[in-house]
């Protein structure tokens, strides 16, 4: 018994003996974690000095150029209770009025950065990271101006190697609230905690967020109260901490991307067809929460584009290296909290544009999966699917002020698709299929589908001292050509077809709670729709021909509208309207034949034709095309005929609601509902253009039809 008891007494002390290992462990653990979260280290033999004590980071450089200072960080975590000090140069240094401050990694505050000139805060203070910003619920950033900014790797790597050389690197410095440095599509900066500064306060990511504990205010010159945590963690810094302001302090927020993310196609029983291929996705978003107090003016800009900009001539933008498979979104969210600025601009911006006049790589090969045949015959395609959306929400708890000038809230979202196919001697190889006996067809054929949607929602208050504008617009252009031509013997059938679908939506909403006035001028509440289509067909084949389809299918919608639910107040003129403009709907098609023979039966021996024609019928009809249309693009492979089919509409509204209240002073009110069209034409045209003697007899026919 006694052993039995003994041998329990051993048990006991070794599990003691565990637990106690195991709390050590634990703690040297957690001391670990501490100390790896909160590491500021720098890169070595740039330049960079750090110096810590207790609490605080004294961080200084020798990398001076002129007015600039460098810094170059392996990492930036400052953690909760702790300080950085960075100095603009050295702590003595004069003159120096730009801190480039390069992170290899995410860059995360959860204590107080003091940007520190010629000992008192101030002087331009700039973060740099192509992984992210972010400053948590306790952290604080203090300084003469802030700009943080998430550029793409490759761009940032560029930045530091010209900084190693004591040089700034071209588009960093911000001109007219952007900076010309591209963008990270995958960055982000995050705030909840504060950035207070004196003359401005710049962040330039392609996803902003600000949480509703975040606080961003500008015109501060009094920071005794802000560069410590407590009397216990003090950042050292004595003396006048007031700083002296020379610049309006304008806060930006900017997510300005030109480069997508990898998606695939789907949703669609084209983009099914295409899953192998890469589809661009191009997204730029502001969400607030927060407070924005300036002591200038507040812009919020998301802007998304297909490609890189190049040039603008006359009203038309060039981009560079757009897809033709893409999506665009740009977004701006204020779902509560304040923004208050002398002149408050808010912005969403999609633009997604495609130019080609010759058939890219992509586009005939996504052509021919969409066709489910590669054979080697006469064939010409193009495939372009676009999207772009932009929309600006102002929350319900949500308050938005301009107290000196203008409130600008506007969205905008285009879209434009310039393609073409041709088949042409010139592009005719001499082709050979065992079973075809010489009757290969020429085939020409598009498919597209471009959407557009802008969208402005107001569910809280915009207030102005000047004019308030609340704008939506979406553009929509298409402009398409499919040409069939060829002398060659071989090529018995010519088969010429397009499809485009278009749809363009633009809206303006004012709900129930919602409050938009200006004191002293007009309210401007508009949306536009603004629409044009151009789809050109043309089949052509020699005398040996047996004959041509040429089918012009187009489908497309537009709608603009207003709606008011809530509370409209115009010191001088209020103007609420909805405009649809077609500018062009220009829709045209026409065949020409030889000896104009119908096709002939044997022309369909060639299992490569049949594949392809019934793969037009089932999947050149679009998702959005109705059975009747599909039914009527069938037919025409049945019988060689010219075809328009057309079924466009277009609708323009100003409601408003039973909350609705428009209030206007001397110059009245203006409400109006326009839809308009500028120029609309259809022709079908077929004809022969010889008749040989030998083929009197034969039957010779030619049909144009025109459905819409």
């Amino acid at each position: 018994m006694s052993g039995i008891k003994s041998n329990v007494q051993r048990t006991r002390k070794r599990i003691s003996d565990s637990k106690k290992v195991l709390m050590i462990l634990g703690l040297l653990i957690n001391t670990m974690t501490v100390r790896a979260n909160d590491t500021i280290t720098a890169t070595e033999n740039f330049g960079t000095k750090i110096e810590k004590k207790d609490n605080v980071y004294d961080i200084t450089t020798n990398k001076i150029q002129g007015e600039n200072a460098f810094n170059s960080f392996n990492r930036f975590a400052l953690t909760e209770n702790n300080i950085a000090n960075l100095y603009f140069g050295e702590k003595n240094s004069t003159g120096v009025n730009n801190l480039f401050n390069f992170v290899n990694g995410k860059i995360e505050v959860d204590g107080i950065i003091n940007g520190i000139r010629e000992n008192k805060i101030g002087g331009n203070l700039y973060f740099l990271s192509s992984e992210g910003m972010a400053v948590g619920k306790n952290g604080v950033i203090n300084a003469g101006s802030f700009h943080s900014i998430i550029p793409k790797q490759d761009d940032f790597k560029k930045a530091l190697e010209e900084a190693k050389h004591g040089k700034v690197f071209n588009g960093i410095i911000p001109v007219d609230g952007k900076v010309k440095i591209p963008l990270n599509p995958n960055g982000s900066i995050t705030v909840e905690g504060k950035i207070n500064a004196v003359e401005g306060i710049g962040l330039y990511a392609a996803d902003i967020r600000l949480k509703d504990t975040a606080i961003l205010k500008t015109g501060i010159t009094d920071f005794k109260n802000l560069v410590n945590i407590s009397d216990r963690i003090n950042s050292g810094l004595t003396g006048d901490l007031k700083a002296t302001k020379t610049k309006s302090g304008d806060i930006i927020l900017s997510a300005h991307i030109d480069s997508p993310q990898k998606a695939m196609g789907k949703n669609s029983t084209v983009g099914k067809r295409i899953e192998k291929y890469v589809k661009g996705n191009t997204k730029a978003n502001i969400e607030s929460d927060a407070v924005l107090e300036a002591d200038g003016n507040i812009k919020i800009s998301a802007k998304a584009t297909n490609g890189r900009f190049i040039k603008k001539e006359g009203e038309k933008e060039t981009y560079n290296t757009p897809l033709s498979l893409s999506d665009v979104e740009a977004s701006v969210r204020v779902n509560k909290g304040k923004v208050i600025g002398k002149n408050v601009d808010i912005t969403a911006e999609a633009k997604n544009f495609y130019d080609a006049t010759l058939v890219t790589k992509l586009a005939k090969h996504s052509f021919s999966f969409v066709t489910g045949s590669i054979s080697p015959i006469n064939l010409s395609g193009f495939l372009g699917l676009l999207t772009s959306k932009s929309s600006v929400v102002i929350g319900k708890d949500a308050k938005v002020e301009a107290t000196e000038g203008k409130a600008n809230i506007h969205s905008y979202s285009g879209v434009r698709a310039t393609m073409g196919a041709a088949t042409s001697p010139l592009k005719i190889t001499n082709l050979y299929l065992e079973k075809a006996n010489g009757k290969l067809p020429s085939i020409g054929a598009g498919y597209i589908s471009a959407k557009s949607n802008s969208n402005v929602t107001i569910e809280g208050e915009v207030k102005s001292k000047g004019r308030a504008d609340i704008t939506s617009r979406s553009e929509n252009t298409i402009d398409a050509s499919v040409s069939v031509g060829t002398m060659r013997d071989s090529n018995k059938v010519a088969l010429s077809v397009l499809v485009t679908e278009g749809e363009n939506k633009s809206s303006v909403k004012i709900a129930k709670g919602a409050k938009v006035e200006s004191e002293t001028d007009d309210v401007n509440v508009r949306s536009e729709a603004i629409n044009s289509v151009r789809a050109t067909v043309k089949g052509g084949l020699g005398d040996s021909g047996n004959g041509v389809v040429a089918a012009n299918i187009s489908n497309y919608n537009a709608s603009s509208r207003v709606d008011v639910d809530g509370y409209l107040h115009a010191k001088k003129r209020l103007n609420v309207e909805a405009h649809n403009i077609t500018k062009n709907s220009v829709l045209q098609t026409g065949t020409n034949l030889g000896t104009s023979k119908f096709m002939n039966d044997h022309v369909y021996e060639s299992g490569h034709l049949k594949s392809i024609l019934d793969a037009i019928k089932q999947r050149f009809g679009g998702d959005s095309v109705n059975e009747e249309i599909k039914n009527k693009l069938t037919d025409l492979f049945s019988v060689g005929v010219s075809a328009t089919i057309a079924n466009h509409n277009n609708s323009a509204s100003v409601a408003i609601g039973e909350s609705g209240r428009l209030s206007s002073g001397v110059e009245g009110s203006n409400v109006r509902a326009l839809n308009e069209a500028q120029n609309l034409r259809a022709t079908t045209s077929s004809g022969s253009v010889a008749v040989r003697k030998e083929e009197k007899k034969k039957l010779i026919g030619n049909a144009a039809v025109f459905y819409g």
